[in-house]
């Protein structure tokens, strides 16, 4: 399966997985170990908790867990197409 991003990068990634925020979760245009930093901060939270950030929540499911972590490690070390 082959999930596109709205940064413009597409992975081959698990079924069901879909991608609805950019994983450059700091947004300063690099997919690396603080955008991995930011989503362990918010690991296992989910959308009701103070320390939920909803920029970790790549899939949009209202919790950042395992598949959050999965698309991160997807894109991990590529720099996105387009920088926001």
């Amino acid at each position: 399966m082959t999930v596109d991003n709205p940064d413009g990068l597409s992975v081959s990634s698990p079924a069901a997985l879909s991608v609805v925020r950019p994983p450059d979760i700091d947004r300063d245009c690099r997919i690396d170990a603080r955008d991995l930093n930011l989503l362990a901060q918010a690991w296992n939270t989910a959308a009701a908790d103070p320390d939920f950030d909803s920029a970790a929540d790549l899939d949009g499911d209202g919790y950042v867990g395992p598949l959050d972590l999965a698309i991160l490690a997807a894109y991990l070390g590529v720099e996105p197409l387009v920088c926001l």
